[in-house]
């Protein structure tokens, strides 16, 4: 599924497409593509795969900033990052991933595009690439172009045409946590000694010797004054968590702010009788005044208000308008 496409007269590279006229912000340099087609295309599809996908035979990922690990004997998938040792909180079940890497890793945005690219209002169409991880050039006119988020060109009057290739940004961690790993792994300052893996937001199991280890956002080896300035060797022994994403990934925490008297309190019992709204995140808070109102069941957490003042226009305010 390969077509071997020219740089400049010096270089050439297999690739699945190209984009004539532009630089390719994952190559290692900032020249231009002519992209005259050498040879033949190669039949079939590109080999590369995405996450999930086996790279046991192919040793090389589709998407930007990714590497092929190993799990065991039978499987590899293309990941951003791996703990040998430890299981993946993402996969199928808790075995250990053994995390040898096959081939190379696919390459990011390279060091050029910071000071080569366009971004904000300056005008893309000569540098035909974008600073900024995500967008892409997107031209008014033959002279003037911004860049902006992928699709996301609806200005009246625009062509929207797209030139040269999308900044990639960088690779997603973490992902949707599997039903094993909400038994298994350990919450915040629980120990996970055994299961090696932890829950949270930017938490990772963290061994202090032979025999124990906890749940952290951070470790520094050496005493430690929360734990009598006992050593901690602070050695990783599995993936970090990017959040409790049950639902979809990223995760989502969502919260509302309710009056305690008239609609609002109806109109939130039925959204969670419905599993709507706030209530189809990965979590969710309630907050009242008082803090002891309930919605379907479930108490609401206080919270302070903020005073209620006059604005200069003589209306309601809690701020300064």
């Amino acid at each position: 599924g390969l077509q071997c496409y020219e740089q400049d007269g010096d270089y050439a590279q297999c690739r699945p497409s190209c984009v004539a006229g532009a630089p390719d912000p994952q190559h290692w340099d900032g020249k231009p593509w002519s992209c005259k087609e050498l040879g033949s295309r190669t039949a079939g599809e590109p080999a590369c795969g995405k996450p999930g996908q086996d790279c046991t035979h192919s040793h090389c990922c589709a998407d930007p900033g990714l590497q092929c690990f190993v799990k065991n004997a039978s499987f590899a998938t293309c990941k951003a990052e791996c703990v040998a040792g430890g299981p993946d909180i993402t996969d199928m079940d808790s075995t250990p991933w053994t995390c040898e890497k096959l081939g190379e890793r696919t390459p990011g945005a390279q060091d050029w595009v910071k000071d080569q690219c366009s971004s904000g209002w300056e005008s893309c169409v000569k540098t035909n690439c974008c600073k900024v991880p995500g967008e892409q050039c997107h031209k008014q006119n033959d002279f003037f172009g911004e860049c902006k988020a992928l699709n996301s060109c609806m200005t009246p009057g625009w062509s929207c045409e797209k030139a040269g290739l999308q900044t990639p940004a960088p690779p997603a961690k973490g992902g949707k946590v599997s039903p094993w790993a909400l038994q298994k792994c350990g919450r915040i300052n629980e120990g996970c000694t055994e299961s090696k893996c932890c829950l949270g937001m930017d938490v990772q199991c963290y061994e202090k010797a032979s025999g124990w280890a906890q749940c952290k956002q951070s470790c520094v080896p050496g005493p430690h004054a929360d734990d009598k300035n006992e050593t901690w060797s602070c050695k990783p022994l599995g993936p970090r968590s990017y959040g409790l994403a049950t639902k979809g990934s990223p995760s989502l925490f969502c919260f509302s702010v309710l009056r305690t008297v008239g609609y609002e309190a109806g109109l939130m019992a039925a959204q969670k009788a419905k599993g709507a709204g706030i209530f189809d995140c990965d979590d969710h808070m309630l907050l009242t005044a008082d803090g002891t109102t309930t919605v379907g069941g479930e108490k609401t957490v206080q919270f302070t208000g903020a005073p209620i003042v006059t604005s200069i226009d003589g209306t309601a305010g809690n701020t300064f308008l």
